[in-house]
């Protein structure tokens, strides 16, 4: 259709949350126009044949207390999309005019569809699980701060590599899990993504503590959700740390790179206008 879908909403709206990308894929226009037609302020909008649900946005929302209101709208609609059927989610700050939207799937098109053939049918499940940094624990016994640099150059890589080599452990054993998981469910375990990030936390005494948080993203077809969900939920990857499972959800990590055609959690998160940080936490 040549005239973009819409709720009607004023044009004085100017710039847009592009919420996600919708498939075409057996799902009429209609039938995605009923289901965003149950969310306030919520349109579906067409360029170049693409479809995509979208929110109007004013500069004033950016406030801290009315920004936390529309992230939590922004995941409902998000979370009821991808029930529906096929979504490409974006993260939250994909805020652009219509021109520019229009302007992005021009040149974007052919990597969005590879996108929703990628994950057709399918959810993604997260498990994670916190180790401390034992070099963390290690300072604080002798009492250096940890802040301070070793007086000694050799001291200061020797830390490095140690540091490095926890790292390096840690992501062998993200990865393993990942690679376990898929051999109990090969059929239904489309993909996995192993990461790890690093965390400093206060303790109750005050003291910044450093954890590696690994994380390990599955991409699983939606009517096996359940067993694979629970199957992560029951590893205990380590004895002294919670293992948390968590899912099903929009697949926001298996998202096709155009540069390098991986899957990548970053891929379409561009943000056209920034929002302040703190307004996320």
């Amino acid at each position: 259709m040549k005239d973009p879908i819409s709720n009607a909403l004023p044009s004085i709206y100017e710039r847009w949350l592009i919420c996600a990308v919708l498939s075409d894929n057996g799902r009429g226009a209609d039938a995605w126009m009923a289901e965003v037609s149950k969310f306030k302020d919520v349109t579906v909008i067409e360029e170049h044949g693409t479809l995509a649900a979208a929110m109007p946005f004013k500069e004033e929302m950016a406030a801290t207390s009315l920004l936390g209101q529309k992230m939590r709208d922004f995941s409902d609609v998000l979370n009821h999309l991808h029930r529906f059927g096929d979504i490409l989610p974006f993260r939250f700050g994909m805020i652009m005019s219509r021109q520019e939207w229009a302007t992005a799937i021009e040149s974007k098109k052919a990597f969005y569809q590879t996108s929703l053939d990628r994950i057709a049918g399918c959810s993604e499940i997260n498990l994670r699980w916190a180790i401390p940094d034992p070099l963390d624990g290690a300072k604080t016994t002798a009492g250096i701060s940890l802040e301070k640099k070793p007086a000694k150059g050799y001291a200061y890589l020797a830390a490095k590599m140690e540091a490095r080599q926890f790292q390096y452990q840690v992501e062998k054993e993200a990865d393993a899990v990942a690679k376990q998981l898929t051999s109990f469910f090969p059929a239904d375990c489309v993909d996995s993504i192993s990461s790890v990030r690093k965390l400093r936390v206060k303790n109750t005494s005050d003291e910044d503590i450093g954890y590696s948080i690994a994380k390990v993203d599955l991409l699983v077809r939606r009517e096996s959700v359940e067993p694979i969900l629970k199957a992560a939920s029951l590893l205990h990857v380590r004895s002294e740390m919670p293992t948390v499972a968590s899912g099903p959800w929009p697949p926001f990590s298996f998202l096709v790179s155009e540069e390098v055609g991986t899957p990548t959690a970053l891929a379409m998160q561009r943000c056209a206008k920034p929002l302040p940080l703190e307004a996320v936490g």
